[in-house]
């Protein structure tokens, strides 16, 4: 069970980064924003509505139940993910070379200074 839960964790963590890398792939400029602050907000309701949902499960069935639900659930977005959802990222931009490739990205991506800040060495 705490196997299941550390991957339900990972699943879920890795829904949001894919969400917003896939609005930064769409859009740009004020769009981005927009559409930013929409996922904000869709995702502030989740700590709101999941108590009351799992208040209302919980009334009607036992407590394992709750996790039988959350993997239904959970094994229904990733597959509507997989189906509706096409790769945002054009061609050109994508990393080749698979966890290497991209790990070799992200050292070269936090070996540059980040614009508008100074050295430390600056005189």
């Amino acid at each position: 069970m705490t196997a299941l839960r550390f991957g339900q964790g990972i699943a879920g963590a890795a829904g949001i980064v894919v969400g917003r890398a896939v609005i930064v792939d769409l859009y740009r400029g004020v769009e981005l924003s927009r559409t930013y602050a929409t996922l904000s907000a869709i995702g502030a309701l989740g700590p709101v509505i999941a108590p009351v949902l799992g208040g209302g499960l919980l009334a009607v069935a036992p407590w394992r139940f709750v996790f039988i639900a959350l993997a239904l659930v959970g094994a229904a977005l990733a597959i509507a993910a997989a189906r509706v959802v096409p790769e945002s990222l054009p061609h050109e931009r994508r990393v080749q070379g698979g966890a290497g490739g991209a790990l070799r990205a992200a050292g070269s991506l936090l070996s540059q200074p980040s614009p508008g800040r100074r050295s430390s060495c600056t005189t």
